[in-house]
């Protein structure tokens, strides 16, 4: 596309019709400078007009531009932006030339010269000739300046344009690669969708042959388990039956009103024996009987046998003097117990452990700690109450850890080493060697002011009364003393001594005056060490001599 400018030719004074006049030069001159001026100003109006001609033009390139498809983009190209620039160029220099050709001076008319000397021009006329030509130098400067803004308007809108087509063609590569990037992913979601759907009936497959081979698993360990349960009832049943031999080799055959016969290695009475020797075959049988098929069934073995210990002796070591804390193991162990009881053998075998962790807890904590005797004892009566065979385990677990329950004492046979004659007597062994007799002694008054608390403690059902209190008070005041007899009883009173004043009120009485004046002189005697402790407990402040009361012991009340 090119601009074109039209300049009309009518400046020329050649062109006016009729018979030239004949002026002077003085006049023609001045005719000369008139037309001059009057072209002068034509010629600027047309100029500026085609100017304006041209910048419209520009602006409705521009806007039929914007108006068009950016879709496609048409726009203007580098070759449409240089032909522009090239016609104003061309408008330009055009432009220059005409300027210089209409306002440079007409030419003379042709006269006889008159002389041979140049014509005369005036001052006045030679200042006008400057000015005209002042102006005209101006007005070139103008048209130039005018085109030079021009020129920067069009290269400006034609910048405009190449950075929004830059932008659409942009625009339109990214819509583009985004549609191909949706196309490639919709395919990668296909073959995605495509690989898990095989991997779900992969998987399916795999677990219906598990779920098969799982079956199968079931059947054959269930037919070994029937197996194995077939073949320990067998065990059990000669188990029992050997044990049954044992028991009949062991246990003296009793006839009616006859009691058991006391051996020659312990000192006791024979009705004591005879009480005592029930509830060790009990603990026996439990050792022979029951703890072979706890240890070799898998049943019991696993994590179901200790589980149930673990909390058992847990909860026994949680016993304080708070009644609440007392119910609350209580009723813990019950639970236990109960939810075991439909299996006969491991239901004997828990009532073991809990006997068992009792006398643990009396040997190692009441030891150390008297005031903690009637808080054990009375979680162990509430579980009697429910649990009716563990009296008798208990029993039978705490003679055969403390002989002075019964009550008995040992003597060394023919033959038998001071070894074996301190372990016959519950020594444990420390270190290589055996404990200290005050060691040995404070462990067994432990245990024994346990089982005196289990006498004075109230049941609802009197499942172990203070009547036993009594009669182990009596069963060792029969028995010649020993070094520890002084300790026994005074740990049993200080525990039982104030129900069997309450219960027994005169007779007690009698028993605990002749304790004092009768049996505690023969042992003061003997030098017995433990000796003044009991006297001590009888003359304190508030003690049986000088109110006749014998009070509780100290810190063991129930909270």
């Amino acid at each position: 596309m090119r601009i074109a400018v039209d300049f009309d030719d009518d400046f020329d004074d050649n062109n006016s019709d009729g018979p030239r006049k004949i002026r002077t030069p003085e006049k023609s001159q001045r005719a000369s400078e008139g037309s001059a001026k009057v072209r002068t100003r034509e010629f600027t109006k047309r100029v500026a007009n085609n100017a304006k001609a041209n910048v419209i033009l520009v602006n409705t390139i521009v806007n039929d531009n914007n108006k068009s498809n950016h879709t496609s983009c048409p726009g203007i190209n580098n070759s449409d932006a240089d032909s522009y620039r090239h016609s104003l160029y061309l408008l330009q220099a055009r432009a220059v030339e005409e300027a210089t050709s209409r306002l440079s001076f007409p030419p003379m008319p042709e006269t006889q010269p008159t002389s041979s000397l140049p014509p005369y021009q005036s001052p006045q006329s030679k200042e006008k000739q400057a000015n005209r030509i002042a102006e005209r130098n101006n007005i070139l400067k103008a048209i130039k300046d005018k085109n030079d803004n021009l020129l920067k308007l069009v290269d400006s809108k034609l910048e405009k344009l190449r950075l929004e087509t830059d932008a659409e063609r942009k625009m339109v590569a990214a819509a583009a690669a985004l549609k191909e990037k949706e196309k490639l992913q919709v395919i990668e979601a296909k073959k995605k969708k495509e690989q898990e759907e095989e991997e779900i009936k992969r998987n399916v497959e795999k677990k219906k042959q598990d779920e098969l081979l799982r079956k199968k698993e079931q059947v054959e360990a269930e037919e070994r388990r029937k197996i194995e349960q077939r073949q320990q009832q067998q065990q059990l049943q000669q188990l029992q039956q050997q044990q049954q031999q044992r028991a009949e080799n062991f246990v003296p055959v009793r006839v009616q009103g006859q009691l058991s016969i006391v051996p020659n290695s312990i000192i006791t009475s024979e009705e004591a024996w005879d009480t005592a020797s029930k509830y060790l075959q009990i603990v026996s049988s439990i050792k022979a009987n029951i703890r072979p098929i706890i240890n070799s069934n898998p049943n019991y073995t696993g994590m179901k046998s200790r589980v149930a210990r673990m909390k058992i002796n847990q909860a026994i070591g949680q016993i304080t003097k708070s009644r609440n804390q007392i119910l609350t193991v209580a009723k813990t162990i019950d639970g236990i117990l109960k939810a075991h009881n439909a299996d006969d053998v491991f239901y004997k075998y828990l009532l073991d452990v809990t006997a068992k962790s009792f006398c643990m807890q009396a040997d190692t904590e009441v030891s150390v700690h008297p005031s903690k005797a009637p808080a054990l004892a009375q979680a162990a009566v509430l579980l009697f109450e429910q649990h009716p065979d563990l009296l008798a385990i208990l029993l039978g677990r705490l003679m055969k850890r403390c002989p002075f329950v019964v009550p008995m004492y040992f003597k060394p046979t023919d033959g038998e080493s001071k070894d074996d004659f301190l372990k016959r007597q519950r020594y444990k062994e420390v270190d290589g060697g055996w404990e200290t007799e005050e060691r040995y002694n404070e462990r067994m008054c432990g245990m024994l002011r346990f089982y005196a608390g289990i006498t004075q403690t109230n049941s609802n059902k009197k499942v172990y009364d203070i009547e036993f209190g009594w009669q182990w008070l009596a069963r060792i005041l029969n028995m010649k003393p020993r070094k520890i007899t002084p300790q026994l009883i005074c740990s049993f009173l200080q525990i039982a001594g104030h129900e069997i004043l309450r219960t027994f009120k005169r007779q007690a009485k009698k028993l605990f005056d002749y304790i004092y004046r009768e049996v505690l002189p023969k042992m003061m005697a003997l030098s017995v060490p433990s000796a003044m402790k009991l006297q001590i407990f009888f003359e304190e402040d508030g003690g049986f001599i000088k109110t006749g009361n014998m009070p509780p012991m100290r810190d063991a009340k129930l909270e």
